[in-house]
């Protein structure tokens, strides 16, 4: 599940607010549990700014079926490559509540899984699907 689609659609009542995206995840969370449960694997990408989001995300879907992966990217770099130009409208204020910017971001403590976000996302596929052993 890409973030941004599920923003657009079934989550486009939601701001960006710290009470919208802990909503915005646990509504996603939801879904993916309902996926989980008829067998498939949902990989789910979505933005996870907090500790508390997270843990309430595993809750929910279960911790023998949860696993966070964490793409380590550097900051500079996802402004590098930021097509939408978000982070200078944030930088601008433009673009409130923007993780990173002016929104808080909590580097995961325990993630499951760490992919180099300095590598291709083909290469990061890659990687995931052999370390899930799929």
């Amino acid at each position: 599940m890409d973030g941004d689609e599920v923003r657009k659609t079934i989550n486009n009542d939601l701001k960006f607010t710290t009470s919208d995206r802990e909503e915005n995840n646990r509504r996603a969370a939801e879904i993916a549990k309902i996926i989980n449960n008829s067998g498939i694997i949902a990989i789910c990408a979505f933005i996870t700014p907090t500790d508390k989001i997270r843990n309430n995300i595993k809750q929910i879907i279960g911790t023998d079926s949860f696993k966070l992966i964490f793409v380590d990217t550097p900051f500079s770099l996802c402004e590098k490559r930021d097509q939408k130009s978000l982070y200078q409208k944030a930088r601008d204020g433009k673009v409130k509540n923007f993780t990173g910017i002016s929104s808080l971001f909590e580097k995961p403590a325990n993630a499951d899984i760490i992919l180099d976000g300095q590598k291709s996302a083909e290469v990061n596929v890659k990687e995931l699907l052999v370390k899930l052993n799929l």
